[in-house]
Protein backbone atom coordinates (compact mmCIF):
# COMPACT_ATOMS: atom_id res chain seq x y z
CA UNK A 1 0.00 0.00 0.00
CA UNK A 2 2.86 2.38 0.77
CA UNK A 3 4.50 1.70 -2.59
CA UNK A 4 1.26 2.51 -4.40
CA UNK A 5 0.72 5.69 -2.40
CA UNK A 6 4.28 6.88 -2.99
CA UNK A 7 3.94 6.34 -6.75
CA UNK A 8 0.67 8.29 -6.78
CA UNK A 9 2.25 11.16 -4.82
CA UNK A 10 5.26 11.35 -7.13
CA UNK A 11 7.65 14.21 -6.35
CA UNK A 12 5.28 15.57 -3.70
CA UNK A 13 6.26 12.59 -1.53
CA UNK A 14 9.76 14.04 -1.34
CA UNK A 15 8.93 17.72 -0.99
CA UNK A 16 5.81 17.87 1.18
CA UNK A 17 4.95 16.68 4.69
CA UNK A 18 3.40 13.21 4.72
CA UNK A 19 0.98 11.79 7.30
CA UNK A 20 0.51 8.02 7.34
CA UNK A 21 -2.13 6.47 9.58
CA UNK A 22 -2.76 2.77 10.02
CA UNK A 23 -5.34 0.94 12.09
CA UNK A 24 -6.19 -2.60 13.18
CA UNK A 25 -9.12 -3.94 15.19
CA UNK A 26 -8.18 -3.60 18.86
CA UNK A 27 -6.88 -5.96 21.49
CA UNK A 28 -5.72 -5.32 25.04
CA UNK A 29 -4.42 -1.75 25.59
CA UNK A 30 -0.84 -2.81 26.44
CA UNK A 31 -0.74 -5.10 23.41
CA UNK A 32 -2.14 -2.32 21.20
CA UNK A 33 0.64 0.04 22.22
CA UNK A 34 3.40 -2.50 21.59
CA UNK A 35 1.98 -3.62 18.25
CA UNK A 36 1.32 -0.06 17.09
CA UNK A 37 4.87 0.94 18.00
CA UNK A 38 6.31 -2.07 16.16
CA UNK A 39 4.30 -1.31 13.02
CA UNK A 40 5.27 2.35 13.19
CA UNK A 41 8.95 1.46 13.38
CA UNK A 42 8.62 -0.79 10.32
CA UNK A 43 6.97 2.00 8.34
CA UNK A 44 9.59 4.55 9.42
CA UNK A 45 12.34 2.12 8.33
CA UNK A 46 10.59 1.73 4.97
CA UNK A 47 10.48 5.51 4.52
CA UNK A 48 14.13 5.81 5.43
CA UNK A 49 15.25 2.97 3.15
CA UNK A 50 13.00 3.59 0.13
CA UNK A 51 12.61 7.38 0.13
CA UNK A 52 15.84 8.32 1.91
CA UNK A 53 13.91 10.33 4.52
CA UNK A 54 16.20 10.82 7.48
CA UNK A 55 15.05 9.25 10.74
CA UNK A 56 15.26 12.66 12.48
CA UNK A 57 12.51 13.88 10.13
CA UNK A 58 10.05 11.10 11.02
CA UNK A 59 7.69 11.34 14.00
CA UNK A 60 5.71 8.37 15.32
CA UNK A 61 2.60 8.47 17.51
CA UNK A 62 0.57 5.53 18.84
CA UNK A 63 -3.12 6.32 18.48
CA UNK A 64 -5.87 5.80 21.07
CA UNK A 65 -8.16 2.79 20.82
CA UNK A 66 -11.21 4.93 19.95
CA UNK A 67 -11.76 5.27 16.19
CA UNK A 68 -13.16 8.42 14.57
CA UNK A 69 -16.97 8.58 14.46
CA UNK A 70 -18.67 6.78 11.60
CA UNK A 71 -15.95 4.21 10.97
CA UNK A 72 -18.07 1.23 11.98
CA UNK A 73 -15.78 0.06 14.79
CA UNK A 74 -16.08 0.52 18.54
CA UNK A 75 -12.35 0.02 19.17
CA UNK A 76 -9.12 -0.36 17.22
CA UNK A 77 -5.46 0.46 17.58
CA UNK A 78 -3.46 2.57 15.23
CA UNK A 79 -0.38 4.60 14.47
CA UNK A 80 0.28 7.97 12.93
CA UNK A 81 3.57 8.76 11.22
CA UNK A 82 4.46 12.27 10.14
CA UNK A 83 7.42 13.14 7.94
CA UNK A 84 8.90 16.56 7.38
CA UNK A 85 11.08 16.36 4.32
CA UNK A 86 14.03 18.71 4.42
CA UNK A 87 16.12 18.57 1.30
Amino acid sequence: MLDTAMVQLGDAALSSPIVIEGYRDAGEPASQLLQARSRALLVSQYLENHLQIEQRNIGVVSMKSTPPAGMGHQTWDGICIVTINRR
